[in-house]
């Protein structure tokens, strides 16, 4: 039995962290980043092997997973989607709005869309209590089979691309304005003597600010919902 092939654009720590997933679900990974750099990081062995372009990369490959960010992918996809046919298209951005604008302006033929979001970090080694969102595209059906198999036992909950991204906005957008603001605050004023709540939201910041500037970025700026739940 020939052996599934799987490609990841993205060799940051989610893209990382699916294509190790996927290798553990039998599939032989080919990754591609324009970062040659993040490639050569990559601890390349038989079922992951860094690929020279993006062509290679998805060229055999039935799953062609994103792990670029919202901004990213929405531009890749206009790329992508004319050069793959009966593929299934996994995004794991943390907004979906550009991403499903982007496919609204592509004819998609018959690749299955998958738009997800892990509700869990690339540190995560199994997914027996985890859960991924499942912002279903267009058949809602088939996208829920695909994502069960691809991430099972973890929980898959539904909602439109729009229910997503307002749900994010709050839970995601919201919290990281709130935190940053404070702790620049705090910062500016020098304020050390802090309560036990106070110093439980400056450590909640600490830990924002090791996020990358791009993953904040796509949380607050991409979603356009960010704007109305400020209001």
């Amino acid at each position: 039995m020939a052996v599934p092939k799987a490609a990841v654009i993205g060799a940051g720590p989610m893209g990382r962290w699916l294509a190790r997933h996927l290798t553990s679900m039998g599939y032989q990974v080919k990754m591609f980043d324009k970062n040659t750099k993040l490639l050569k990081e990559l601890a390349v062995g038989r079922k992951i092997s860094p690929a020279n372009s993006l062509d290679e990369a998805i060229r055999d490959s039935q799953i062609v997973a994103l792990a670029v960010g919202a901004r990213n992918a929405a531009r890749l996809i206009k790329q992508i989607i004319p050069r793959i046919t009966g593929k299934t298209l996994v995004d794991v951005s943390s907004v979906k709005t550009p991403v499903v604008n982007a496919l609204k302006q592509t004819d998609v033929k018959n690749n299955l869309i998958l738009l997800v979001h892990p509700l869990f970090g690339p540190a995560a080694r199994h997914l027996e209590d985890k859960t991924v969102l499942l912002a279903v595209y267009k058949n809602r059906r088939a996208e829920y089979r695909t994502c069960k198999e691809l991430f099972s036992p973890s929980r898959i909950q539904i909602m439109s691309p729009k229910e997503h991204d307002l749900k994010m906005a709050a839970a995601m957008a919201l919290t990281r304005i709130l935190l940053l603001t404070m702790f620049d605050i705090w910062r500016k004023k020098s304020v050390e003597n802090l309560v036990f709540s106070q110093k439980a939201l400056r450590l909640a910041a600490s830990t924002i600010l090791t996020e990358s500037s791009s993953l904040i970025s796509e949380i607050v700026t991409d979603n356009p919902y960010t704007t109305r739940i400020l209001r």
